[in-house]
């Protein structure tokens, strides 16, 4: 990862995010990003599914999210975004539990 990527990391994510798996979104072009998970769906969306979805390369002005923003080439960090919409959508699970609550 180049210094520019790990620099910018550190700016947009809080430290407490390493322990508590909570997004700290401080950023417009991380916010566009959910945007684009929402808007493929949290339900099945994975990293490779999100960033090659026509509609998050519209939202990113016809580039892909790593060329507008360094960070996001890390593909963890993309993760921890999709899993921090699936929490918020579904906090209860999708399992049997989940659903019956």
């Amino acid at each position: 990862m180049s210094n520019l990527n790990f620099i910018g990391l550190f700016e947009i994510i809080n430290l407490s995010w390493i322990y508590s798996a909570h997004v700290h979104v401080r950023d417009g072009k991380l916010i566009a990003y959910t945007e684009a998970i929402q808007t493929l769906s949290v339900r099945g969306a994975t990293v490779e599914k999100v960033d090659q979805a026509q509609a998050t390369i519209s939202i990113f002005g016809g580039k892909i999210p790593q060329a507008v923003f360094p960070a996001l080439a890390n593909s963890c960090m993309k993760s921890e975004l999709i899993t921090h919409q699936k929490k918020k959508k579904y906090a209860t699970g999708t399992g049997f539990m989940g659903v019956i609550a």
